[in-house]
């Protein structure tokens, strides 16, 4: 999983919608911040369900965020971007 720098968090979430991909970004001053990344057609990811993060911190979960809407969304323009990325951290 790439782990991104807080100054790439408004370019990642540009990209996210850019190709199309629905998502829903929201924060609870106790609970931290959550996501949906999805709709009814194709289904919906949820945050929290398989990777365990910092939820207080929005560099973690956009991380998270970005590597499950690659897996989700395999052939989208965004899962192209996020593989090339990822393939230059390793």
């Amino acid at each position: 999983m790439k782990v991104f720098e807080l100054a790439e968090v408004g370019a990642i979430l540009q990209r996210l919608s850019d190709s199309g991909i629905n998502a829903n970004l929201s924060w609870y001053d106790l609970e931290g911040f959550d996501y949906i990344i999805g709709d009814n057609l194709v289904g919906f990811k949820k945050s929290k369900a398989l990777i365990e993060t910092d939820w207080y911190n929005i560099t973690s979960v956009i991380s998270v965020m970005s590597y499950e809407a690659a897996e989700h969304f395999p052939d989208s323009p965004f899962a192209e971007w996020y593989r090339e990325v990822a393939a230059l951290q390793d």
